[in-house]
């Protein structure tokens, strides 16, 4: 059974003729321990469908068709109905945790509440000395270091790397069914981004969850993603598994992937040849 399933998914602003789609008759699934990657560049819609699928669209935009998490319709249903799906069975890493991250609550307690709404869940009844060692059991699984001093610090007195790190141990600290990552690396420094990426990989895989990981960048979404869906002004131009597309692409598969895929694919070589031979930079 798919963990998230999106059916005909389409986000409209305003009404009328004059309204605008931004997400045209969009579908995809994913099954636990699968990684789909959504491509596309600014404005294609990715965010927005990460948004849908939690039911956080901003008023004025209006879903039709049909999210299914976990069994649980996001489009139509009930405000309390949404709220039990977020955080507990999907939860999202934005691009910014400055931003994501409240500046004027330390670290521990941002991580505390998503292990209390886990034991919530699973009628567990916490102290606590308990949820303070399972806060500092979630730092340190994403590989902080000295994770009592993160854990007492605020948000802007740690690093970016730092506080991606904290974003999420807080989205997985309750443990969700599916992650999704909303260009998480992109406010990043390359190190980083491949530490963080490499980290993203191995969560996901030691807990089996489904990854919907968002991003431009076609070399970035092949470390971590099976499969890919490629957006291009709110529609799907390509799907597929990369290994697949970019076959398609080396034997001149002009009907199997679309010029705009192609685009992606030459971009992400040229970028490899580079780090090969940093004088192709000049």
């Amino acid at each position: 059974m798919s963990v998230v399933a999106v059916r005909g998914l389409s986000v409209r602003a305003g009404s009328g003729p004059e309204g605008a789609t931004l997400v045209d008759d969009l579908s995809f699934e994913i099954e636990a321990g699968r990684r789909l990657g959504l491509i596309g560049e600014s404005g294609s819609g990715k965010s927005l469908t990460a948004l849908a699928i939690l039911g956080l669209l901003p008023s004025g935009l209006m879903p039709s068709g049909s999210i299914t998490v976990s069994g649980t319709e996001m489009i139509g249903s009930a405000e309390r109905d949404r709220i039990s799906v977020r955080g507990s069975e999907a939860a999202i890493v934005f691009q910014e945790p400055l931003t994501a991250l409240d500046p004027l609550m330390r670290v521990g307690r941002q991580v505390a509440e998503p292990v209390r709404r886990f034991a919530r869940r699973r009628s567990e009844q916490l102290g606590k000395a308990e949820v303070q060692e399972r806060v500092l059991e979630a730092l340190r699984e994403v590989r902080l270091p000295d994770p009592a001093r993160i854990a007492n610090a605020f948000p802007h007195e740690i690093s970016g790397g730092q506080r991606q790190r904290v974003a999420i141990a807080t989205a997985l600290a309750a443990q969700p069914r599916l992650l999704i990552a909303d260009e998480p690396t992109t406010a990043l420094d390359v190190s980083v981004q491949a530490e963080v990426l490499d980290l993203l990989d191995r969560l996901v895989a030691d807990r089996g969850m489904a990854l919907l990981f968002i991003s431009h960048d076609l070399a970035v979404v092949s470390r971590v993603a099976d499969d890919v869906v490629v957006l291009q002004n709110g529609r799907v131009v390509d799907r597929g598994s990369l290994r697949e597309l970019i076959a398609a692409q080396g034997s001149g598969g002009g009907s199997v992937t679309s010029d705009y895929t192609a685009q992606l694919i030459a971009g992400a070589r040229v970028l490899d040849d580079a780090l090969d031979d940093p004088r192709r930079l000049s």
